[in-house]
């Protein structure tokens, strides 16, 4: 209870009690100021606002439900330059927030975050996929799922070509289930137990505790 009392009044508490429409943003910059205490949420959250500002009305004259998707993941990689990058699987850069957008890399989980921020801001409903190759978002289409790719490049796909990419991980059947959204704590254990493993192999042992507090709530 005392770990859990820390984070009272925070995102991460609303994730720990489950609750709903968590924001991705929020949630993602405080995970982001264990490594960075001084980190100022505002610049960021601007960030993000701006990014919905600029996505109003290009995703709403989308002739699609792909389309509008593919809008966003062009605003993100084409206009502002934000990709993955293998140097960023390896840095906690590559998972914070605020470095993804301000150095244009990230790892898989954490450009994931980014586009789930982004697309909530849009109304938008991403989720959360652990899938087996890596991180990526889902989007539930009146023509079934698609899945989107942020570290390639917002790669879309659908689920006959998602199972295709993962076909060495198992049968259809298994794919399936396992390109399933994940709930949002589960998506964000996988997030703090990858900083974990990246900071103590750093020996930073500071920031491994804080993070570690956070598995532990």
């Amino acid at each position: 209870m005392d770990d859990f009392n820390e984070f009272v009044g925070t995102e991460f508490s609303r994730l720990l009690l489950r609750g709903s429409d968590l924001d991705w943003a929020r949630l993602a910059l405080e995970l982001a100021a264990d490594g960075q205490p001084q980190l100022d949420p505002g610049r960021t959250l601007r960030w993000i606002s701006e990014r919905r500002d600029e996505l109003l009305g290009v995703v709403a004259a989308a002739w699609s439900e792909s389309d509008a998707l593919r809008r966003l993941a062009a605003c993100l990689v084409e206009r502002h330059g934000i990709e993955g990058h293998s140097s960023a699987v390896r840095s906690a850069d590559g998972y914070y927030l605020n470095r993804i957008i301000e150095t244009g890399r990230g790892a898989p989980i954490g450009l994931s975050l980014l586009y789930l921020a982004v697309a909530r801001s849009l109304m938008m409903e991403l989720h959360p996929v652990a899938a087996p190759i890596r991180f990526l978002t889902r989007y539930e289409s009146t023509e079934g799922p698609t899945f989107v790719d942020p570290y390639d490049r917002g790669r879309l796909m659908s689920f006959d070509e998602c199972i295709g990419w993962c076909a060495e991980f198992g049968d259809r059947d298994e794919l399936g289930r396992r390109l399933e959204p994940v709930s949002p704590r589960v998506a964000i254990l996988h997030m703090l137990n990858r900083l974990k493993i990246l900071h103590v192999e750093r020996e930073d042992w500071q920031t491994a505790w804080r993070v570690q507090r956070r598995l532990a709530a």
